[in-house]
């Protein structure tokens, strides 16, 4: 049998014939979600932090997108002096990329954080989409919150959307304690050569109604304060927000913390890439008695401590055999986030005067999205546009009438009336409210 002779020439054609399929399957192809819905397109020739070079590594788990579908819905209980402002720009920077509904106090401009224990309707910015003072439609359609506010389930049920999931984060409370003692000015006021010396005074005569260094965390987690030091109302409690938290937070292992908060809201690894925020450039050295000393006036902080970081590690035992790849590779990519963004770090001192923290200076010529992770949280741009959808009722020039759902007690039961209702501009609520109640008309 006569053996065929293939020329050069057509050798060429047919290996290119063959290998333009191979080509176009491995065409790079990123995947993004806008309000749930898919959309593909190609790979952009402009680096971002969407395609930085992934590290080449075997056996790290994939994204969950295939598997289970992105959820939206989060209550970040943020507590005070534990990394918490790295963590709720992670979450606001996924939030404001989706048009999420936050929680947001529009009495307080400067970061729309609660200022006492309550939460009042009357001083939150609406959903995306609902009508100023319209507070029915309130209920039940925020996705996501951030700021600082006292943990109270029964009002922020009432306010989220279903199957909202609920986090938080703690800190070694010796370390919290003496972050908080510094930040927020009592070391300013305290006498003493060193921070250590000023803790040891400070802590001869405490004063118990100190706000921030005084069990903070468990104040935070909604703990009324008066119970602090009743082992049983504690340790009660303790069982009950474990109950309630889906997931807690541990500053010290804050990656690790990352991988199970990753797999519970089923992100992608460039959902959770931070750059830490108001890290101090200088720490106090406390001694072993001082440290006693700080956990003895927080034991509520310590037992709670406690008990959640038991409870990380027995989430990260059942995470799988993949943690330890997963978390160097996330690692590896945190790197080369630093390393595509943050040109330089700048030290400035905090508004109270008591420490200096590290700023990064991002690069001019990189992407937008450097400068959503480098700076701490999008509050600002989150604000300008949950107030850009606010829907006044109406002008007072020109009057519309719309149907609302007031609720109306009906002698046992509630039952939701249709109304036709007509509302000037400025018109004070609740004064509308009573004439409408009185314009309902009862059924037969």
């Amino acid at each position: 049998m006569k053996s065929r002779n293939v020329s050069p020439d057509k050798s060429r054609g047919l290996k290119i014939y063959f290998l333009l399929p191979v080509f176009l399957l491995w065409l790079p192809v990123v995947y993004v979600y806008n309000n749930g819905e898919e959309m593909r397109y190609t790979a952009r020739p402009t680096p971002s932090i969407r395609q930085l070079q992934a590290p080449v590594m075997t056996n790290v788990s994939t994204d969950f997108n295939s598997t289970c579908k992105p959820r939206n819905r989060l209550v970040f209980i943020k507590t005070h002096k534990t990394a918490s402002t790295s963590l709720k720009s992670i979450i606001q920077i996924y939030g404001y990329s989706r048009n999420l509904s936050f929680i947001i106090n529009s009495e307080n401009e400067g970061n729309g954080h609660m200022r006492s224990r309550e939460i009042k309707l009357s001083q939150l910015l609406p959903p995306v989409s609902v009508p100023k003072r319209m507070y029915t439609k309130y209920k039940n359609n925020y996705d996501i919150s951030t700021i600082h506010l006292v943990y109270n389930r029964t009002k922020l049920d009432y306010l989220m959307k279903k199957n909202t999931k609920y986090i938080s984060i703690l800190r070694n409370p010796v370390q919290q304690f003496e972050s908080a003692f510094t930040y927020f000015g009592y070391a300013v006021k305290t006498e003493g050569n060193t921070t250590a010396e000023k803790i040891s005074n400070w802590l001869d005569n405490p004063d118990k109604k100190a706000k921030f260094i005084n069990n903070n965390q468990m104040y935070d987690l909604g703990m009324n304060p008066g119970y602090f030091r009743n082992k049983t109302k504690v340790d009660s409690y303790i069982t009950k927000l474990s109950k309630e938290f889906d997931l807690v937070l541990i500053t010290e292992y804050f990656d690790e913390s990352l991988l199970l908060l990753r797999k519970l809201m089923c992100w992608s690894w460039d959902e959770i890439l931070y750059i830490k925020h108001n890290e101090r450039t200088e720490r106090g050295e406390l001694t072993l008695s001082i440290q006693n000393r700080i956990r003895r006036w927080n034991s509520a902080d310590v037992k709670v401590y406690n008990y959640f970081n038991r409870t990380l590690w027995r989430k990260i035992a059942k995470y799988g055999p993949d943690f330890e790849t997963d978390l160097q590779y996330f690692r590896q990519h945190l790197e080369r986030l630093v390393a595509q963004c943050v040109v330089d770090t700048v030290t400035y001192a905090k508004a109270q005067g008591a420490s200096s923290v590290i700023k990064y200076q991002v690069s001019k010529n990189t992407t937008s999205d450097c400068n959503f992770v480098a700076h701490p949280g999008l509050f600002t741009k989150l604000r300008e546009r949950q107030n850009s959808h606010i829907i006044e009722k109406n002008s007072k020039k020109s009057r519309v009438n719309k149907t609302h759902l007031i609720p109306v007690k009906n002698h046992k039961k509630d039952r939701m009336v249709d109304v036709k209702e007509t509302v000037e501009k400025n018109a004070d609520f609740r004064k509308v409210v009573k004439k409408l109640v009185k314009r309902v008309i009862k059924p037969h």
